[in-house]
């Protein structure tokens, strides 16, 4: 008799949820993996607790397991990014693109709801399963040529340690880890060339290295 308790703490184990505290642990599969790569795990874990084939696994999944649909009430916000986007836009010409492990729909929710989707070029998501998942460069790679940009000449911007990681795999001119997101400071400090505390200064930065 396996106790769902025990099996619920064991997927939060293994992707990185702290249920206690409910945050999310930094470097953790939640706070970093694509959500088809979570979603294996979750059905791993399931095959190995259960006596279930894998037809009645994937419908237990489909019927219970999804992306939340972003709204007002779920959505905390750092900073405003409509006027961060548009700041970058007018002021200096820059392109935007949005690289995530969340699925585009949601994705595209979230960014509607700051007032921001038109004013970002490209959206790179973790459903776009014909690109290797971060920390491989192709993501970045795959965005530079739809702006036609080298990536040489492309900044990262990121909250968790595979992006960093992602940024200097690509050889871009820099990566700035933000430090109010979903990974520690030890985690981001060995790929980061810069780290930010806000998005106060990461417009400060911005202007510096723009001028």
């Amino acid at each position: 008799v396996v106790e769902q308790g025990a099996v619920t703490e064991e997927i939060f184990n293994q992707l990185g949820y702290d249920s206690a505290n409910r945050t999310v642990k930094s470097g953790g599969k939640l706070c970093c993996s694509p959500m088809g790569e979570i979603r294996g795990v979750i059905k791993s874990l399931l095959s190995s607790k259960f006596s279930l084939s894998d037809a009645t696994i994937e419908e237990i999944l489909d019927n219970t397991y999804g992306t939340p649909t972003p709204n007002e009430s779920n959505v905390r916000t750092l900073g405003n990014l409509k006027d961060t986007f548009t700041m970058m836009r007018e002021k200096y010409g820059l392109k935007i693109a949005v690289c995530t492990t969340d699925d585009h729909e949601p994705t595209k929710e979230m960014l509607r709801l700051q007032g921001a989707l038109h004013l970002v070029d490209v959206i790179v998501g973790g459903d776009d399963v014909h690109i290797p998942p971060k920390p491989s460069p192709e993501q970045i790679k795959h965005i530079c040529d739809k702006v036609n940009v080298l990536p040489e000449h492309a900044v990262m911007v990121g909250d968790t340690n595979t992006d960093m990681a992602m940024g200097k795999s690509a050889n871009v001119l820099l990566t700035i880890g933000m430090m109010h997101g979903a990974s520690s400071i030890v985690d981001l400090e060995p790929n980061a060339d810069v780290l930010v505390p806000s998005f106060h200064k990461f417009e400060q930065l911005l202007h510096h290295i723009c001028s």
